[in-house]
C-alpha cells in the first residue's frame, strides 16, 4: 500500500491545478433524457438505461476524434486515429456524460481548445429512438442543440479553484483546510461506496437472465390461462369453436387476454349453441356404416362425402 503522502500526491497529479489546460475527464454526450433535437429540426428519443446497459454489455471502448472522422474517414479507408476513448458512461443531473481515456492529453488539449463542442455518433430506427452509441467526435459546430461548449466547462471548472487541494477537498465534499487524516478518511468512505464494475456487469447480466425467464414464464401461464378460457367458452356456448385460433390470437399479449376475459364476461352462456347436425355427423349411426361398408368406403370418407350434401 502507498505511504498517505504518496496516496495525497497521486491523487492531486489527476487534479488539475488553476488556470492548467488538461483535457476533460468526461464528455456530455446528451443534454437530457427523451427527445433531444437538433439545430437542423431533426430530433432523437435517448433512454440513457438502453444505451449506458448496452455499453456495459459490449465491454468496447467507444473512440473519440475530430469531426467524426471514425465515422466518415474510417470507411474510406483514410487516417482516423482516434485521440482518447470512452470508456465507461454516467447519467448525472439529467445528462449523460462518457468518462474519458486520453491517448495523448496535450493534444487532446488543444483539440479541445480547437474544436469547443462534443457530437456523439449513434444508430437509431426508424422512429428516431437512438439504440446504440458509436462514437463521440470534438467539432466546432455540433448538430445537437443543447450541446455545451468545452471552453466554457473549463473555464468554469478552474476559475474559481485555489490549487490542487482545494479542489481535491471539494470533490470529496470536505472542508479547504483539512488535514492528510480527514482527506484520507473520506477517500476511504468513497471507495466503499464504489461498486467494482466487474460486480455491477456480473448483476445486469444477472437481471437481463432473470427479466427473461420471468418473461418466458409469463408466455407460459398466458398460453395456459388462453386454452382455459377458450375451452371453457366453447362448452358454456359463449363462443363458436370455429374462433378458436382467432382468440388464441389475440392473447398473445397480457393486453388481448384481459380483452378476451371481458368479452367473455359479457357474453351468455349459450350465445354460440354447437350444431346438432355436426354433433351427429362426429360417428355414424348402424344403417350408415352399412352403406358404407357397401360402398366401400371409410367412416372418415362416408362422412365427407355426406358434407358434401
Amino acid at each position: 500500500m502507498r505511504p498517505p503522502v504518496l496516496q495525497i500526491a497521486a491523487l492531486f497529479a489527476r487534479v488539475p491545478a488553476s488556470g492548467s489546460a488538461l483535457p476533460p475527464p468526461r464528455l456530455q454526450l446528451f443534454g437530457r433524457q427523451g427527445t433531444n433535437k437538433t439545430r437542423d429540426g431533426r430530433a432523437f428519443t435517448v433512454d440513457y438505461t438502453v444505451l449506458v446497459t448496452t455499453f456495459r454489455a459490449d465491454g468496447v471502448k467507444l473512440p473519440i476524434d475530430i469531426n467524426h472522422a471514425t465515422e466518415i474517414k474510417g470507411p474510406k479507408g483514410e487516417e482516423a486515429e482516434p485521440i482518447g476513448w470512452i470508456v465507461d458512461l454516467v447519467v448525472e443531473d439529467g445528462r449523460l456524460f462518457g468518462l474519458t481515456q486520453w491517448t495523448d492529453k496535450d493534444r487532446a488539449a488543444r483539440a479541445c481548445r480547437s474544436y469547443a463542442y462534443v457530437s456523439p455518433a449513434f444508430f437509431h430506427d426508424a422512429d428516431g429512438r437512438v439504440t446504440r452509441l458509436k462514437s463521440a467526435a470534438l467539432v466546432a459546430s455540433p448538430a445537437l442543440a443543447n450541446q455545451p461548449a468545452l471552453a466554457s466547462a473549463q473555464t468554469a471548472r478552474t476559475k474559481d479553484t485555489g490549487g490542487s487541494a482545494s479542489v481535491l477537498c471539494a470533490a470529496l465534499g470536505i472542508g479547504a483546510a483539512a488535514g492528510e487524516a480527514e482527506i484520507l478518511t473520506a477517500i476511504e468512505a468513497l471507495k466503499a461506496r464504489i461498486v467494482p464494475r466487474e460486480v455491477h456487469e456480473k448483476a445486469v447480466v444477472t437481471l437481463a437472465t432473470v427479466n427473461a425467464e420471468l418473461c418466458r414464464l409469463q408466455a407460459r401461464m398466458r398460453a395456459a390461462e388462453t386454452e382455459r378460457l377458450i375451452s371453457e367458452a366453447i362448452a358454456s356456448g359463449k363462443a363458436p369453436a370455429s374462433m378458436a385460433d382467432l382468440y388464441r390470437s389475440w392473447c398473445a399479449s397480457e393486453e388481448g387476454l384481459a380483452n378476451l376475459r371481458s368479452l367473455l364476461a359479457t357474453t351468455p352462456a349459450g350465445f354460440y349453441p354447437a350444431r346438432r347436425s355436426e354433433r351427429q355427423e362426429e360417428a355414424l349411426g348402424e344403417e350408415e356404416r352399412q352403406v358404407a361398408l357397401t360402398l366401400g368406403l371409410t367412416e372418415a370418407e362416408f362422412l365427407a362425402a355426406k358434407r358434401l350434401h
